[in-house]
């Protein structure tokens, strides 16, 4: 297993165990099994509270959780330095021992498909899979939600845990991850070359404008973007930097959607810039936001002027000095140094270009940023929509 440690100096140390696999990796009759799985490690076996996971974390103060992702997976502690051997044992027994009792399957079958309710139930978050359905086949990997289905998680049985957990959660597939009261050390493959290519087939989106009608809901909440091939020219992390100084440009209370799209004309009263990497080069951008559903052609024409606007020096250096400091506040929590390390690694990239050189990083960012933006060609997109009936 790969290990990282990184000393920090405070009061609360973070363990992790990240996992490289996530939704992309599943078969169409399983969709969800990696989310189930990641349920499934919390299940010991027996009723007996003082060898639940939480209550062995929890009785000292400490922080206990996991989540899925498309490419990643992930079991985390944050705990006081005293219970540094207490949490990493816990996150061992999560991610390498797991047992998959059958009645717990049977029973936390059940909460997961209330979780999936959930999401379905939310429209600020359907959006983005209501996109993704329209967007990719249903032999693709980004055609589902990460949860699933409920056909599919019907399907999932102890056999295909075991399967999946076995062919997956391997040495060379896993990074121990430690920052706080540690030593410095590190141990992964710097020279693994991740061949994959962006293979997801595409739907021909003949209607670049989905929507769904609900009733008992007033506000229409909106979801543009696109999945695209990272711009050629560009490593891994130019791309990731140069989209992070947008972000800061175009994102917050001081971006330019808030001030057009709120402060200018009132039409939201939030609205969020953000995007997703990928390992294979692909990556995703959307803008979200809530209003009146007669007032959403009139907000996508600001949406898309502010994204293709060129960028001016003065935006450049307000979002360099913006993203510094978000980044040291950030990072001055165990716990975020440790998310930032894990999706380092799920996309092979040194983490220290997130922890350390982050700085120089996002000042390269700037360069030819105005050329970066025509080549995201922020024009081509995609619009999902869930609006009242």
């Amino acid at each position: 297993m790969n290990h990282i440690f990184i000393n920090k100096p405070g009061n609360t140390t973070a363990i992790a165990i990240s996992v490289n696999v996530g939704s992309r990796s599943e078969e169409d009759k399983v969709k969800g099994i990696a989310h189930f799985i990641e349920h499934m490690c919390f299940k010991v076996g027996n009723n007996k509270k003082e060898n639940q996971f939480f209550y062995r974390v929890e009785k000292y103060g400490g922080e206990i959780n996991a989540f899925t992702d498309r490419e990643i997976t992930c079991y985390w502690v944050k705990v006081a330095n005293e219970y540094i051997g207490e949490g990493l044992k816990v996150v061992q027994d999560l991610a390498l021992r797991p047992i998959f009792p059958r009645k717990e399957i049977i029973k936390e079958r059940q909460v997961v498909l209330q979780e999936l309710k959930m999401y379905k139930d939310a429209p600020k978050k359907i959006i983005h899979d209501n996109m993704n359905t329209e967007v990719f086949t249903k032999d693709s990997s980004l055609h589902y939600s990460i949860i699933g289905t409920e056909k599919t998680l019907y399907n999932i049985n102890r056999k295909e845990m075991l399967k999946f957990y076995n062919k997956y959660y391997t040495d060379a597939n896993m990074t121990l991850i430690m920052v706080g009261d540690v030593k410095d050390s590190f141990r992964f493959d710097k020279n693994y070359k991740n061949d994959k290519v962006f293979n997801d087939k595409k739907n021909k989106v003949i209607n670049p404008e989905i929507y769904e009608k609900r009733s008992n809901i007033e506000q229409a909440n909106v979801a543009i973007g696109n999945h695209i091939i990272t711009p050629n020219g560009y490593s891994k992390i130019e791309n990731y930097f140069k989209l992070t100084l947008l972000d800061a440009i175009y994102g917050g209370g001081s971006g330019r959607l808030f001030d057009s799209v709120r402060e200018k004309h009132h039409l939201v009263y939030g609205i969020k810039f953000f995007f997703d990497v990928y390992s294979d080069e692909a990556i995703a951008w959307y803008v979200t936001l809530g209003l009146d559903a007669d007032k959403i052609q009139k907000a996508k024409k600001l949406i898309l002027q502010e994204l293709q606007r060129p960028v001016t020096q003065k935006e450049i250096d307000f979002a360099i000095s913006k993203y510094i400091g978000e980044a040291e506040i950030e990072l001055d929590d165990t716990k975020n140094v440790l998310e930032s390390i894990a999706y380092a690694m799920k996309n092979h990239l040194d983490y220290k270009d997130f922890i350390v050189n982050y700085k120089e990083n996002i000042k390269n960012a700037a360069k030819d940023i105005n050329k970066y933006i025509k080549k995201l060609n922020f024009k081509d997109n995609i619009l999902s929509g869930v609006i009242p009936k």
